[in-house]
């Protein structure tokens, strides 16, 4: 039979494994929440860094920018915003790390002379940031894109997005319009019956425009030029057949 004694030990027993296990608990709900406002923290700051890198790139700041865009990826490694600036990084700025700031600066101005439509201001400075820094990508696709849309000149616009590409292949706006201009030289050819010579650019287009939608997949845009470079593609073969 138990004495008082031993009975009184048991439920003390019981008692301190349940004051044990309830410590534990809170202990294990502490650190949950202390982890989830950490990781909430991470996150936060990251979304803030991601969100700076992208208007330091529209501010031409590309240096400032990088510095943000690293800044969110290795303040929450694997999150979603962390993620995107990394996208970011590689689809939006320059792949070079050796451009002057003398070449940013004209580069700046060229931006700011296009806005206020002084075209050959604008395409002066570009050239002067590229002899700045040969490396520099992003003035060549921005003339190309005056050339193109300005001036409607698609073979100097060609030549200028195309060494964007060489520079940087990953580089979104050098995909797109160079994209864009071989739509717009198979129309061109098109008008003109070289009907063999067109479907060649508009093949081209199609592709560029098939890479920039894999580094873009939100631009909606992309699938509807995609279709219609394929209707030309489609016309052109008919008519070339018929013209047969």
């Amino acid at each position: 039979m138990k004495t008082n004694e031993q009975v009184l030990n048991k439920k003390f027993n019981n008692i301190t494994k349940k004051v044990f296990i309830a410590i534990a608990i809170c202990a294990i709900i502490l650190i949950a929440t202390i982890a989830g406002i950490f990781i909430s923290y991470n996150s936060f700051t990251s979304s803030y860094y991601y969100a700076e890198g992208v208007k330091e790139t529209q501010k031409g700041n590309i240096y400032e920018a990088k510095n943000y865009l690293n800044m969110a990826m290795e303040e929450d490694p694997g999150g979603f915003k962390a993620k995107k600036a990394k996208h970011y990084l590689k689809t939006r700025l320059p792949k070079s790390d050796d451009i002057s700031e003398q070449a940013i600066i004209l580069h700046k101005k060229g931006v700011e002379a296009w806005k206020a439509s002084k075209i050959e201001k604008a395409r002066q400075y570009f050239l002067e940031s590229i002899e700045e820094s040969p490396e520099f990508d992003w003035p060549y696709y921005k003339i190309g894109h005056i050339y193109l849309f300005d001036d409607n000149n698609i073979d100097l616009a060609i030549k200028y997005i195309e060494q964007a590409k060489q520079i940087n292949p990953d580089l979104y706006s050098a995909r797109l319009y160079l994209a864009k201009a071989y739509l717009e030289k198979g129309r061109v050819l098109k008008k003109e019956e070289k009907y063999k010579d067109a479907i060649k650019y508009m093949k081209k287009s199609i592709r560029e425009y098939e890479v920039a939608q894999n580094l873009e997949p939100e631009d909606k845009f992309i699938t509807q030029d995609i279709e219609e470079a394929k209707d030309y593609i489609n016309l052109i073969k008919k008519k070339f057949n018929t013209s047969k």
